[in-house]
């Protein structure tokens, strides 16, 4: 489990603009990986990304970790999943930026 808190160039075709400001509270996405499932809990706090967790995921921990963990530090830096591309485990990212954006939007007010 990644647990992280306090991320321009990460997106998915056709994925949908985000608002700036979020509505508080936790929010979940969900997204297929190269090995399975990826899920992850959002915490808005004050509008703001406080903490993204990923609570489910199988990928590959010795490739998709350290992938993993900097996605979320970008997210978390730049308040957007609109971030540079993180290299490693293509796959494991591409499904934390759908699983992200998922949940961003439930947070959409």
């Amino acid at each position: 489990m990644f647990v992280i808190g306090l991320v321009s160039g990460n997106t998915v075709a056709g994925a949908q603009s985000l608002p700036v400001q979020y509505k508080d509270g936790l929010y979940r996405g969900e997204a297929d990986s190269f090995g399975g499932k990826l899920v992850l809990d959002v915490q808005i706090l004050e509008g703001r990304i406080e903490s993204i967790v990923v609570v489910e995921q199988a990928d590959t921990e010795a490739l998709a970790g350290p992938a993993i963990e900097e996605f979320i530090n970008r997210v978390l830096e730049a308040q957007s999943p609109e971030i540079d591309a993180v290299s490693g485990a293509s796959h494991s990212v591409e499904a934390l930026d759908i699983a992200l954006r998922e949940a961003l939007l439930k947070a959409a007010p």
